[in-house]
């Protein structure tokens, strides 16, 4: 308590011991990472999320972006930037896309990772459902210009030729 340690005699005892600190005394940058699922997912499609950053530490800290565990469904992910330099409370909007492979189906996750030089600071698991890419494509022969939410218009197209060429 700050106190003089006193013995049963009431003697008092007073002892100074040399105190070294030593080592890598680093701050660990602090950092929230937030995402939002910016485009459909579909097979075969790109996956688009908005990725923002906050820097919640007291000082400028440099950070490397990184997406992990999406191999067994896409075949690759990449940010519009991968090395962000943020000021204390700075936040920053990055895009990630994800090339989603065409056999895909059902839910799927991965990671996307903040590091700080070599040390990982931030980790944040993110899961999406995949859907899979469907449509009329007129048995291939129209190489899918004939799908997804436009169908309607090549119908409503092609009865109408039908309907002159009777005419």
């Amino acid at each position: 308590n700050g106190d003089i340690y006193e013995s049963s005699d009431d003697i008092d005892s007073k002892e100074n011991l040399p105190l070294s600190v030593s080592g890598g005394c680093t701050v660990i940058p602090k950092v929230t990472i937030t995402a939002t699922l910016d485009s459909d997912a579909i097979a075969g499609k790109d996956l688009i999320i908005s990725t923002t950053i906050v820097n919640t530490g007291n000082e400028t800290s440099t950070f490397t972006l990184s997406a992990t565990g999406y191999s067994d469904w896409a075949s690759s992910a990449e940010f519009s930037e991968g090395l962000l330099i943020l000021n204390a409370g700075e936040s920053k909007k990055v895009i990630l896309t994800i090339a989603v492979d065409k056999d895909v189906e059902g839910d799927q996750s991965f990671n996307i990772e903040v590091l700080s030089g070599s040390e990982v600071v931030a980790n944040q698991p993110v899961s999406v459902t995949i859907e899979k890419a469907g449509g009329f494509s007129f048995l291939g022969i129209t190489g899918n210009v004939i799908s997804g939410n436009n169908w309607y218009l090549w119908g409503i197209g092609a009865l109408n030729v039908i309907l002159v060429i009777i005419i």
